[in-house]
């Protein structure tokens, strides 16, 4: 995979349930086969589990119940793409990653000229045939997410990793 070294422009494109979605690549920092994920009995529903990566206890969030999919089960050719928030590392579980892909500003449609107050999603990548929809992960979580995820994963909650 090629060094980028400007990230403002540059999208990681996945898919879930055969739809195209994106990442800014400055928040991503990591992508992986799917490894066994351990499943939490009292975490919010929005925390599908937590993984272990490089001693760190990283938590597995649920992005299809954020983007109203229907939940499936874990598969060998998933993929997880571990991520930066502004506060914590995440984890989210994927169908496929499909590559990197350079935006023009031009190309993409903000989310309140779409719908506003839309959540979760910073808007639409348009191209003649299709659309992919760019989600913005510091909105996934609420705060009160955040903070019990902060405290299971036991994160430090001043981004010291």
């Amino acid at each position: 995979m090629e060094k980028i070294t400007d990230k403002s422009n540059h999208y990681l494109i996945f898919i879930l349930e055969k739809e195209r979605y994106a990442l800014s690549v400055s928040s991503v920092e990591r992508i992986f086969q799917a490894v066994n994920i351990t499943h939490l009995p009292e975490g919010p529903d929005i925390l599908k589990g937590i993984i272990k990566m490089k001693g760190l206890i990283v938590p597995v969030i649920n992005i299809r119940k954020r983007l109203n999919l229907p939940d499936k089960e874990l598969e060998l050719s998933d993929t997880m793409i571990i991520a930066r928030t502004e506060k914590l590392i995440v984890a989210l579980l994927v169908d496929e990653v499909t590559g990197l892909m350079e935006i023009e500003e031009k190309d993409m449609e903000q989310k309140d000229n779409i719908l506003p107050g839309l959540k979760y999603i910073e808007g639409v990548i348009k191209f003649s045939s299709d659309i992919i929809i760019v989600c913005n992960l510091d909105d996934f979580l609420s705060l009160e997410e955040e903070e019990i995820i902060a405290d299971i994963t036991g994160e430090k909650k001043d981004n010291e990793y």
